[in-house]
């Protein structure tokens, strides 16, 4: 930044009057006398003040930190916008390639890869250092990380572990990208305000207001602020205890394990509080979520916190009326109001002992010690100082001591964990403390401790570049005379963008070279290698055209690119060299091919060459000239394509600049040939230069290459025009004669049989071809003959007859065989029930009725045997005759029934059975016969009836073969009885076959029945009633023959069939199974009267 050092003691003495001016209208209540020592002036505005005020306020929106220090380590950012670390190196948070414990020179490096550069040239405005980590805002509002990154604390979700160098962090809100306003770091995490990119004066203004918070790391102590306890490894942003992300925030601070921010003019805390450091009057211990300091925290006060910073275990907060207040641990003096111990107080605030009539215009805190910037550009440190911390030369103690200077003094302070670091108004960069890891930044000679401040050398911009300074920011960028945390209207109005702040002049406009994109800055940006800028007041640089290029920093105009160089982007830092095959004149965007017919085998040429004569180049673009191929010739210069020989020329070598005519046998049809073409199998050639060959006329050939005439073909073949062979003549063909361009077709009858015949062949008897050009003669089919030589034709065999194949003649059909059609090549067997004794029939003769043919091809038939007989016509067998039929004859063809008197009980007789004694068939066709009945008998055999017992006799059982007369005291006067009748009481039979009975003389009688005599009455024993009956005996005797007397008796050997009763049939028995029933006289009395 430009030194002014002219404007010191005008500075000193208006901030004096600023600060003595706003005494009177703000300040802690009357009834606040228990925890702060003393009321402090209030901070008003003085119209006569210098509107000058170099410095920063860290965590702050209204001004960039320049140096920031983390736990043994210190980072700042330089005039040249580059970030250059030095100290405790464990993590890689010095972002370059050293290594190990710490960096071994013990002094500032540049961080290399910042925005992706090596050289450490990028564009950054501010610094904050985390436990062993850092983040830096470039130009643009964006946003890079490195170092340890166990808790996701850098922001790179691809590396765990730690980030060496300098890698992007992206914060978006609803899919915007957005731009970083303040940026601070934890022990293992980082916090920053962010807001939409400003875009327009309405916007500029709103930025005054504030933004978001959004914080990554570590979060077991709810530092991150996202009511959760979960690390993240991207930015997530803060809420409060509804859940709404806290919003118009102006400052933001990050202790260890916890996070203040002023929201709305009101401090916020939230992380870990074991010591009551959230100031919310309470030791729970932690929040994840913003709370409200407690209005006991600051008692009576209605004063605004313009300032807050965040240590170990304790908080200080700047107000607008220069007072500080602290609260939460204070072992080590850090409430800087005398005492060093902590009690329930340090629930409260307590006000820092600052000198009497002086406020603070900054507030800077570390781990267990804090320092601040006074009105009287005095600073003054108190809490810890074991290692030097405080700068007071060891001075110590519980209230405020100020730092050592000489010469100068800071207009901004880091504070961190041992250590401190302050910009002087001369622009000189001082740190102090602990020097354990060389991070007080004075080299590596000696890590003693220093306890007052100590000059870093912050080094050149490039290697024997000129030295760099830390960069001063403004802290009044509207000029009004208020330092932009004190003012309510910070920006207003702000120097536009294409213009700066410089402290004494105010606003100017960029120089050539820079630029300057945003509002209300205090610095300009110089125009990044690949653009530049002529003009002054300039809001952004111009990107070297496509052609051009600019390889520095603030360059004021573009470099043409010189001829054989190219570049085809714009904003390029350097020209590219030019292929081979292309050339490029000067300022040339993109390398030009070289056109065909020329090439350039050389890079970075800035013309073409022309081919030579026997070359050509086809296409642009070419490394190289293409030499002619054979075929092809070239007699001139810079050409892009060869000429092609034409047709009965050809060009045998690469490279050639003529053609060649073709020889005879050769030829050349088409463009281009390197050889001429031979003339092809069946053609010649006999002259020269020729385009085409000539065919071989029919009947000719040529069998080889490059000749100059044909042959003729022989007998038994042929050629078309063309041949490059003659053809024999194909199988059914013949030619008999050379030189011929067709072969002749083998008569009808005739026959061809192989490849080159000469001559055809008569077709053999029982062969015939009925076509021309047969390559053999077809052999007769099966059913036809053919009968001599040379048939064209088949004849059919006719019904009757038959043959196989190849038959000369046809055979006829044998005895009980026939042929019944014509074309027939076999005989056909007669089938059962038929038959054919004749040769060549055509039909079968069917068996007639009393015959039958039971086998194929018979020639006779066969009579039925007497017992059988057919009664139909071509049966196979013949029928067994029925039960009760016979058939006598052999060859019957019909049966006979069985007469009266005989029956047939089987099937297949030739005759049937008379009728056994005591048996009778009445009926023809009987198949059984029957039993004479009781009363009758046959004393015959063959009979058809049975006679009728005679009077005086009878039969009593059936079968029988004779009747039985009745016994003597019996009698039968009836025809066909079964049994006899006993004579009656007084009556008698004297004889047997008696048919009636004899009433007893006079004087005899009988008793008893059954009689066959009387018994010799006693007369005078008569009585009357055997008188009587006697009497009346012989009348009835009488009436009885009376009766007979008038009857007919059946005339002897009539036979009379009596039906049996029960209807029943007998069969006769076989011989020797008859057996006779013994014959028994029935004694059956006569119930007639």
């Amino acid at each position: 930044m430009v030194e002014v050092p002219g404007y010191k003691r005008l500075t000193v003495f208006s901030m004096i009057l600023l600060f003595l001016g706003m005494s009177a209208s703000m300040g802690f209540s009357p009834e606040d006398t228990s925890s702060l020592s003393e009321e402090k002036p209030s901070f008003e505005t003085s119209t006569t003040s210098t509107p000058y005020w170099p410095g920063s306020q860290s965590g702050s929106i209204y001004t960039y930190d320049s140096v920031d220090i983390g736990m043994e380590h210190v980072c700042a950012v330089t005039t040249d916008n580059t970030v250059r670390c030095w100290g405790f190196n464990s993590g890689y948070q010095l972002g370059n390639s050293t290594t190990g414990q710490f960096d071994s020179a013990g002094l500032p490096r540049v961080v290399e890869y910042l925005g992706g550069h090596s050289e450490g040239t990028d564009l950054a405005v501010s610094i904050g250092a985390g436990g062993h980590h850092n983040c830096a805002i470039e130009t643009d509002g964006t946003l890079k990380c490195w170092g340890e990154n166990d808790y996701g604390q850098s922001g790179n979700i691809t590396e765990s572990g730690v980030v060496q160098y300098p890698s992007p962090v992206t914060v978006l809100h609803n899919s915007s990208q957005m731009e970083i306003r303040a940026i601070d770091g934890g022990l293992d995490f980082s916090c920053a305000i962010v807001e939409e990119a400003s875009s327009s004066p309405v916007q500029d203004a709103a930025r005054a207001v504030g933004g978001r918070v959004a914080c990554w790391g570590r979060n077991n102590f709810g530092q991150l602020g996202d009511s959760t306890q979960a690390d993240q490894d991207q930015p997530v942003y803060v809420v409060d205890v509804n859940g709404n992300e806290i919003q118009n925030v102006t400052a933001i601070t990050s202790g260890r394990n916890h996070n203040c921010a002023i929201v709305d003019g009101n401090p916020m805390c939230w992380g870990q509080n074991d010591f009551g450091q959230l100031g919310n009057h309470s030791a729970v211990p932690l929040s994840s979520a913003p709370i409200a300091v407690n209005v006991q925290t600051l008692r009576h006060t209605q004063r605004e916190v313009v300032a807050i910073g965040a240590g170990y275990r304790h908080t200080c907060a700047l107000l607008n009326n220069g007072s500080i207040g602290c609260w939460g641990n204070n072992n080590n003096g850090e409430f800087g109001d005398g005492t060093s111990s902590s009690t329930t107080e340090y629930f409260n605030a307590r006000y820092v002992s600052l000198p009497q009539y002086r406020t603070a215009v900054t507030l800077e805190v570390g781990d267990d010690h804090s320092c601040a910037i006074l009105d009287d550009n005095s600073t003054w440190c108190w809490g810890r100082e074991y290692d030097g911390q405080r700068g007071d030369g060891g001075v110590g103690g519980a209230i405020p001591t100020q730092v050592q200077t000489s010469g100068y003094y800071f207009t901004s302070i880091s504070a961190g964990q041992y250590n401190s670091c302050g910009i002087s108004n001369t622009s000189q960069l001082y740190c102090w403390g602990d020097n354990s890891n060389y991070q007080v930044g004075v080299g590596s000679s000696s890590n003693s401790d220093h306890d007052t401040p100590q000059l870093v050398q912050l080094g050149p911009s490039t290697q024997n570049g000129p030295q760099q300074y830390p960069l001063i920011h403004d802290r009044d960028p509207d000029n009004d005379g208020i330092p932009s945390i004190f003012d309510s209207t910070p920006f207003d109005p702000p120097c536009r963008a294409g213009t700066y702040f410089i402290l004494g002049i105010g606003c100017i406009d960029t120089d050539p070279g820079h630029y300057q994109d945003m509002p209300h800055k205090d610095f300009q940006i110089p125009c990044p290698a690949g653009t530049f800028q002529p003009n002054f007041g300039s809001p952004a640089c111009i990107d070297a055209s496509p052609g051009y290029y600019v390889d520095t920093n603030a360059s004021l105009s573009a470099t043409i690119c010189p001829a054989g160089s190219q570049q085809p982007l714009s904003r390029q830092t350097e020209c590219l060299g030019i292929d081979s095959g292309h050339y490029a004149p000067p300022g040339t965007p993109s390398q030009i091919p070289c056109i065909p017919g020329t090439f350039q085998p050389q890079p970075n040429q800035s013309s073409c060459l022309p081919s030579d004569p026997g070359y050509h180049v086809p296409i642009e673009g070419q490394v190289d000239q293409t030499i002619c191929p054979p075929g092809t010739y070239q007699p001139g210069y810079g050409l892009a394509s060869c000429y092609e020989a034409r047709p009965g020329n050809h060009v045998s070598q690469e490279g050639s600049i003529g053609e060649e005519e073709c020889q005879v046998g050769t030829y050349a049809d088409v463009f281009g040939l390197s050889e001429c073409k031979l003339a092809s199998p069946g053609h010649y050639v006999n002259s020269i230069a020729a385009t085409s060959q000539e065919p071989c006329s029919a009947g000719e050939y040529q069998p080889d290459s490059g000749q100059t005439s044909c042959l003729l073909v022989d007998a038994g073949h042929y050629s078309s025009a063309g041949s490059s062979s003659m053809i024999p003549c194909e199988v059914g063909y013949y030619q008999g004669a050379q030189g011929s361009g067709s072969c002749i077709a083998a008569d009808p009858g005739y026959f061809a049989g192989s490849e080159g015949s000469t001559t055809q062949d008569m077709c053999a008897a029982g062969t015939y071809s009925e076509n021309a050009a047969s390559s053999e003669c077809t052999e007769a089919s099966p059913g036809y003959y053919s009968e001599s030589e040379g048939s064209t034709m088949q004849e059919i065999c006719l019904p009757g007859s038959y043959s196989s194949a190849g038959a000369v003649s046809c055979e006829l059909a044998d005895s009980g065989y026939i042929v019944s059609y014509e074309g027939a090549s076999q005989q056909e067997a007669c089938t059962p029930g038929s038959y054919q004794p004749a040769t060549g029939s055509t039909d079968c003769i069917a068996a007639s009725p009393g015959n039958y043919v039971s086998d194929n091809a018979a020639t006779a038939q066969t009579e039925c045997m007497p017992g059988t007989y057919q009664w139909e016509s071509g049966q196979t067998g013949c029928v067994d005759s029925p039960a009760g039929k016979y058939s006598a004859q052999a060859g019957a063809s019909t049966v006979e029934n069985c007469n009266s008197g005989t029956y047939q009980p089987d099937t297949g007789q030739s005759s049937c059975l008379e009728a056994d004694r005591g048996f009778f068939v009445e009926d023809f066709g009987a198949t059984e016969q029957v039993q004479c009945e009781v009363g009758s008998f046959q004393g015959q055999t063959g009979q058809s009836s049975c006679e009728l017992s005679n009077p005086g006799h009878i039969v009593s059982s059936a079968g029988s073969i004779e009747e039985t007369p009745c016994l003597p005291g019996t009698y039968q006067p009836l025809f066909g009885k079964d049994s006899c009748i006993l004579a009656s009481a007084d009556h008698f039979v004297e004889s047997a076959g008696s048919s009636q009975q004899t009433i007893c003389p006079s004087g005899e009688s009988q008793p008893e029945e059954g009689q066959s005599s009387c018994i010799v009455d006693d007369d005078d024993g008569l009585p009357i009633i055997a008188i009587a009956g006697a009497a009346i005996a012989v009348l009835a005797i009488g009436g009885i023959l009376m009766a007979q007397g008038n009857s007919k008796p059946a005339p002897k050997g009539k036979r009379v069939r009596m039906p049996p009763e029960d209807a029943r049939r007998q069969k006769k028995r076989p011989k020797g199974d008859q057996k006779k029933k013994p014959k028994e006289a029935s004694k059956k009395k006569n119930k007639e009267e």
